[in-house]
């Protein structure tokens, strides 16, 4: 549902850039048909281009205006502009605009009052500003000549023929559909996304019943399994007590998970290694002193001749045997040390390393 809120969000907001796009596309097109006439201009025999008859009215009006304050009304110019107006109506079906005569009577005055500060009032030019000033007005009272007065009261529309301003118009048209399309489009995302979003809002009550289920069932499967072992153990003792077994089942004593190996006994093989070590080092040298033939003292000599000793006469010390005796005694203690390196490397190896040794030394020392 977030998902697809976010999706559907970014798809308004697509439609809206969109909209946008086209609302100024729509608004330059308008722009361009405000300037393009409905209506192709009209060509003369020498290629001249003529105007529209709306405007064509327009200026024949004006200088019908014109020509009245100058003529009068049985001058052939004034005849030839009426007919030319009365044809240009009936083609247009358009009457003359109260605002542009106004206009022009402002335009005539503002003339007038220049000429004025120029010339008398007798002058020529000033007495035909006049009359067309008197004319223009009195048209403007009577809201038009009769000519208009006789016009038809729902004037015709003429079809536009411009190539230009049809494309133009298409083209607005198409873009004016487009638009209301994609508001249509984008009213629809919004109603999906008021759904989305108010199933987003109710998730936290939707996940609150499915953790109420889980924990249900969860615990309904627990009290199952508990029921089925007793029904297992049920189904087992009732098993043995049909053919009277039940005595082979019955549990005295849990066993219990030795912490440490009852055999091989470390420390009695220990000890008696130590002993039996001892043992044979004190034999082999009584042994020695049993089987021992030689002669080393006094006493040697008494057993061996059977006669008294009258006399002792003390070692005369020698460079050659004492050199001798401190070479032996440097080799016995390098042997020695060899000795103890090599048992110190073989319990490290085989047996224990050194440091547990020694902590557990100091343990048993502290005990």
């Amino acid at each position: 549902n977030q998902v697809s809120s976010e999706r559907t969000n970014g798809e308004i907001q697509r439609i809206e850039r969109e909209i946008v796009f086209l609302e100024e596309r729509k608004m330059s097109l308008q722009t361009q048909l405000a300037d393009t006439k409905p209506g192709l201009p009209v060509l003369s025999s020498a290629g001249a281009t003529l105007l529209e008859p709306e405007d064509r009215l327009r200026s024949l009006q004006t200088q019908l205006t014109t020509l009245t304050g100058t003529y009068s009304e049985d001058h052939p110019d004034v005849k030839r502009v009426r007919r030319e107006i009365v044809v240009l109506k009936t083609e247009t079906g358009l009457r003359e605009q109260a605002t542009d005569r106004e206009a022009r009577l402002t335009e005539l005055k503002a003339q007038l009052s220049i000429l004025r500060q120029k010339y008398s009032d007798d002058h020529p030019d000033v007495l035909q500003l006049k009359r067309v000033i008197t004319a223009i007005e009195k048209a403007v009272r009577s809201g038009g000549d009769s000519d208009n007065a006789k016009s038809d009261n729902l004037p015709r529309v003429r079809k536009p023929d411009n190539p230009v301003y049809i494309n133009l118009k298409s083209q607005i048209d198409s873009i004016t559909a487009q638009i209301q399309s994609l508001q249509s489009e984008r009213e629809e995302l919004k109603r999906k996304l008021v759904q989305f979003d108010a199933r987003v809002s109710q998730t936290p009550e939707v996940e609150r019943v499915y953790l109420e289920l889980t924990r249900d069932i969860e615990s309904s499967r627990t009290n199952f399994r508990e029921l089925r072992d007793k029904q297992i153990k049920a189904q087992v003792a009732e098993q043995l007590e049909r053919e009277r077994k039940a005595e082979r089942f019955t549990l005295i004593e849990p066993p219990i998970f030795p912490e440490k190996p009852f055999r091989p006994n470390r420390s009695v093989i220990l000890l008696m290694g130590l002993m039996l070590a001892l043992l044979g080092s004190v034999g082999a040298a009584a042994l020695h002193e049993v089987i021992d033939n030689t002669v080393h003292s006094a006493r040697d000599v008494v057993r061996v001749m059977q006669v008294p000793v009258l006399a002792i006469l003390p070692e005369l010390p020698s460079p050659l045997l004492m050199q001798r005796r401190s070479v032996m005694r440097k080799i016995v203690a390098v042997g020695l040390l060899i000795g103890l390196l090599c048992v110190v490397v073989g319990l490290h190896f085989f047996y224990m390393p050194i440091d547990v040794a020694w902590y557990g030394l100091l343990r048993l020392i502290a005990n």
